[in-house]
């Protein structure tokens, strides 16, 4: 693929404060750039050049925001993979599919960065209430604290729960349910020194 260069289109699939700070990064560069996001006060909407307000699912929008860029890439992992597919046919989307897939999961996620050597907190992956409440009182130490997240759909603090330090049976199945009663990853809160967001 040839460089993308300034003067050229940079499309984003989400408009929020990621997509602000990457669509101000690449204006001071000479881009143009052009969002899809649900909301018309969207955070980039002050250094787009253009806000196309449609769902993250919407495959059409997509479809019309990449005919109008040379590159699409997306700033949250909400992006719907059928809209990410729909833009691709039209311009390479960086990153690719495979990876919003992978990132749409956090159990799949966690399990990939373990495999493939990155360090992690000590961490389950729970698909049923059942298994939550083993994994919850057998893979962590017994005076650990514990977290819950929705494998899907939670971000900034959303989707997650934290059990009590003296937890019981009832309360992991309260977890559990609070969470919508579907896959979520179970993760021992660790003592962090830095925390770094990369795009």
């Amino acid at each position: 693929m040839s460089p993308i260069l300034p003067g050229a289109t940079i499309g984003f699939l989400g408009g929020g404060q990621l997509g602000r700070m990457s669509a101000m990064a690449a204006r001071a560069l000479g881009y143009n750039v052009i969002a899809l996001d649900p909301s018309p006060h969207c955070a980039a909407k002050a250094v787009a050049d253009e806000i196309i307000v449609a769902p993250f699912n919407d495959t059409d929008a997509a479809t019309a925001l990449a005919k109008r860029c040379d590159v699409v890439t997306w700033e949250i992992e909400k992006i719907d993979i059928a809209a990410a597919e729909a833009a691709s046919k039209e311009v390479p989307v960086r990153p690719g599919n495979s990876i919003l897939r992978l990132v749409q999961d956090k159990g799949v996620q966690k399990n990939w960065l373990t495999k493939n050597g990155f360090p992690a907190g000590p961490y389950a992956v729970a698909e049923t209430v059942e298994q939550a409440i083993d994994l919850s009182q057998s893979h962590f130490p017994t005076d650990c604290q514990l977290r819950f997240k929705s494998c899907r759909d939670g971000y900034d603090g959303k989707a997650q729960t934290k059990l009590p330090s003296a937890f019981t049976q009832e309360d992991v199945r309260e977890a559990w349910q609070s969470l919508g009663a579907r896959p979520c990853i179970i993760e021992q809160e660790i003592t962090l020194q830095a925390e770094l967001s990369v795009l």
